[in-house]
C-alpha cells in the first residue's frame, strides 16, 4: 500500500480516541511543516535527496557531494535539526537516513516529474562522487555502503529518460564485482551499459571512452586480449580526439594499449607506447605521483622481456622509490 499509495495506507478514517487530542490522520501528520524550512532552509534539501535515495543510511561525504556543499559543517545545522526532530536517524556520525515513513510521504507529495533539473543536478553530482571512489580499493568500503543510493538514482534516471544519467550510474555499479575479481559480472554490467549508450540519442564521448576502456580491462583479465586490444584503440582514439595528447585520460590509454601488446607478445610496440604515456604522465603529474610510478614499473617490465635487464633494473628502482613516496600499493 505504501509503495501503491500511500494516503490509502494512511486512512483519514482511522481515528483513535488520544488524550492530547492529536491528530489521528496519521499522512497529514508525517507531512513535514513548512515553518521548519524557514529555520533551516537546506533541510528541505537534504530531505528530499534521501526521499529520492536508497534506504540505507547516506554517508556525510556523499549527502555534501550530491547537494553541493563543499564542507561538511555547512549541513551540520539542518542534520542536527533532522536528527532532534527524529525525521532523520543518525545510526553512527557519519550517515544519515530519512524516516521510512516520511520518506513515503514526501514521495507522494514532492513528484520525481516536477523536478526535473533537480534531478539532473544531484544525480551528476551523485555519480561524480562515485567516480572519484572507483579506481582505488581502498575505497571500496565506502563505495560499496553507497550501491544502493546509485541504484536509486539510475531508476530516477531511468524513470525521467535521464538515458546517459543511467548510463553513468549502470558504468559505475560494475566497480565492486571488478575489484573483487569477478570480472564477469563486472563485463555484464560495462557490457549492459554499452549497450543502453548506443540505443541513445544523445552521446557522450568521454563516457563512452571509459565504457570501452573498462570493457577492454575485464576481457582481457578473461583472457581475450585480442579484443581487449580494439577495444583500448577505440577508447584511445575517442580521447585523442577530445583531449589531444596531453591529458591524463589519453597517457591511460596508451598505457592501457601497451600492456595489451605486451601481453601479445609484442614488446617493442608495448615499450614503445609505455614510453609515451610516461613522457606525458611525468609532465602532468612530475615525478612523485603514483601513475607515473606505475607507468614506470611496466616499462621497466617491457625493458626487461626485451631482455634490457640493466635499464629494466635501474627503472624499476626508480619505481619502487616512487611507490613508496607516493604511498602507492
Amino acid at each position: 500500500m505504501l509503495r501503491d499509495n500511500p494516503k490509502s495506507a494512511f486512512p483519514a478514517h482511522l481515528r483513535g480516541e488520544s488524550l492530547t487530542f492529536h491528530e489521528a490522520d496519521i499522512y497529514s501528520t508525517l507531512k513535514i511543516n513548512e515553518t521548519l524550512f524557514e529555520e533551516e532552509p537546506l533541510l528541505r534539501e537534504v530531505l528530499d535527496l534521501l526521499t529520492w535515495s536508497g534506504s540505507a543510511p547516506m554517508s556525510l561525504s556523499l549527502l555534501c557531494a550530491s547537494l553541493g556543499q563543499d564542507k561538511p559543517s555547512g549541513l551540520y545545522g539542518a542534520l542536527s535539526l533532522g536528527v532532534a526532530l527524529r525525521i532523520l536517524q543518525q545510526p553512527d556520525g557519519e550517515r544519515y537516513a530519512i524516516h521510512r515513513l516520511v520518506r513515503e510521504v514526501r514521495r507522494e507529495d514532492v513528484p520525481l516529474e516536477t523536478r526535473r533539473d533537480w534531478v539532473e543536478c544531484c544525480g551528476l553530482r551523485l555519480g561524480d562522487w562515485f567516480e572519484a571512489h572507483r579506481q582505488d580499493f581502498r575505497d571500496l568500503p565506502v563505495f560499496e555502503a553507497g550501491l544502493d543510493h546509485l541504484e536509486a538514482w539510475r531508476h530516477n534516471a531511468e524513470r525521467l529518460g535521464f538515458t546517459l544519467l543511467e548510463v553513468r550510474m549502470i558504468w559505475l555499479q560494475a566497480y565492486p564485482a571488478y575489484h573483487w575479481g569477478r570480472y564477469g559480472d563486472a563485463k555484464r554490467g560495462i557490457e549492459r551499459a554499452l549497450a543502453l549508450y548506443d540505443q541513445s540519442a544523445q552521446k557522450d564521448a568521454a563516457l563512452q571512452a571509459h565504457l570501452l576502456n573498462d570493457l577492454a580491462t575485464v576481457t582481457s583479465r578473461m583472457g581475450n586480449n585480442k579484443v581487449a586490444l580494439k577495444l583500448v584503440e577505440q577508447a584511445l582514439v575517442i580521447r585523442r580526439e577530445l583531449y589531444g595528447e596531453d591529458h591524463s585520460d589519453t597517457a591511460m590509454s596508451l598505457a592501457n594499449l601497451a600492456m595489451q601488446y605486451s601481453k601479445l607478445s609484442k614488446h617493442d610496440k608495448a615499450l614503445e607506447l609505455g614510453q609515451q604515456a610516461l613522457v606525458i604522465q611525468r609532465k602532468l603529474f612530475g615525478d612523485e605521483h603514483p601513475d607515473t610510478a606505475r607507468s614506470l614499473a611496466y616499462v621497466a617490465s617491457y625493458l626487461s622481456k626485451l631482455g634490457e635487464h640493466d635499464k629494466a633494473l635501474e627503472l624499476g628502482q626508480q619505481a619502487l622509490v616512487l611507490s613508496h613516496s607516493c604511498n602507492v600499493g
